[in-house]
């Protein structure tokens, strides 16, 4: 008698333990902003790029969230399956859709991602009908139509995070530190990495929280198994249940095995730093650059321009020296004239007699007038 009324006592406790689960999470929102509706990206059984086959994406279209009377957001799933591959959406009051949302970069490799996009300037208490689109080099596919209907309830503003791809640090032989920054505009974020040894990137980090803030932080992801001596190209993204953002592809080296000593004859090294004293119009540009035993100058390329990850270096700075000595010294431009509230980028460049070197692209973004 005394097992039975465990038992008895256990299912009650599972039973009031669910209902109040399920009130919490089916209660309407009161004044906050509602929960993201996002899906981290899953790691496939295989996640290694070399040993897939590129292909078409996969897609797959999913419910709406947070209908009002003039704005949905449209849910869907996208696998790039090996390609740079970017999705939208097809909307409309009939089957016959019509409406074509903009296109949005979900980036590549063989993961598996939520790809939300807002849509407004819909009529209240309409039914109307959407598709997921996703196309990259292989092939243009679409998902299944749904449908659902407009409310007389008013639009919530709908935001979705910023995504920067910063710096990457602790460079080892096999290993690097990752850098990104994201401001969640008030919604829960969640944040990954992309990377890989081609600007195709086909690896991905586990998704991380970046919480549900108003503020611009900075994130970091570890990656392991890496090769010494390589390029590595890498990007941070970011999404909320408004939407997905994209940083920009930067790249790190990895150490040696065995860094050989310096001699006479050689080109020089440059890495590129992050910028400081950013403001309105100007900003200071920095890098380190070793001569390898030659007299060596150096000059930063910079501009706004950037399609796809291939930038456009379109000015540079005047040249100075860094000496002929065989250890790293900083170097450092001033730049002024900038356009407020604008995104610049840069790369050191040093040189010598035996060649020239580039340091990694980075970017900053100029204050607000």
């Amino acid at each position: 008698m005394t097992g039975t009324k465990a038992i008895i006592i256990a299912l009650g406790a599972i039973l009031v333990i669910g209902g109040i689960y399920y009130w919490t999470a089916n209660r309407a929102p009161e004044t906050e902003m509602p929960p993201a509706n996002t899906t981290t990206p899953t790691t496939p059984p295989n996640p290694s790029p070399e040993a897939r086959e590129s292909g078409a994406p996969i897609v797959s279209t999913k419910g709406e969230t947070f209908v009002s009377r003039s704005t949905a957001i449209l849910n869907g799933e996208v696998n790039p399956n090996g390609g740079q591959t970017s999705y939208w959406y097809e909307y409309g009051s009939a089957n016959s859709l019509g409406t074509v949302s903009l296109r949005q970069l979900i980036g590549g490799g063989y993961l598996t991602y939520a790809a939300p996009r807002q849509i407004s300037g819909l009529q209240a208490n309409t039914t109307y009908y959407y598709r997921i689109g996703a196309e990259n080099q292989y092939g243009k596919v679409y998902g299944e139509i749904l449908s659902f209907q407009t409310s007389n309830t008013p639009p919530l503003t709908y935001l979705p995070p910023t995504a920067e791809t910063t710096a990457a640090s602790n460079i080892e032989q096999r290993s690097a530190t990752l850098s990104g920054r994201t401001n969640p505009n008030g919604a829960t974020t969640y944040y990954w990495f992309e990377y890989g040894p081609t600007t195709a990137l086909g690896q991905a980090t586990s998704a991380g929280a970046a919480g549900s803030g108003s503020n611009t932080i900075t994130v970091t992801a570890p990656v392991t198994g890496l090769n010494p001596n390589t390029i590595y190209y890498y990007r941070f993204n970011a999404q909320n249940g408004y939407g997905t953002a994209n940083g920009n592809i930067l790249s790190f080296i990895t150490d040696p095995v065995n860094p050989p000593p310096p001699s006479e004859g050689e080109a020089p090294d440059s890495t590129t730093l992050e910028a400081r004293n950013v403001g309105r119009t100007t900003a200071t540009l920095r890098g380190e650059v070793n001569p390898n035993g030659s007299s060596t100058t150096y000059y930063f390329e910079y501009g706004k321009s950037t399609i796809f990850g291939l930038f456009i270096l379109d000015k540079r700075t005047e040249d100075k020296s860094a000496g002929s000595g065989t250890r790293l010294s900083s170097a450092s431009a001033t730049l002024s004239g900038l356009d407020p509230d604008s995104t610049y980028y840069y790369r050191i460049v040093a040189v010598n007699q035996y060649g020239t070197d580039w340091g990694a692209i980075l970017n900053f973004t100029t204050n607000k007038p």
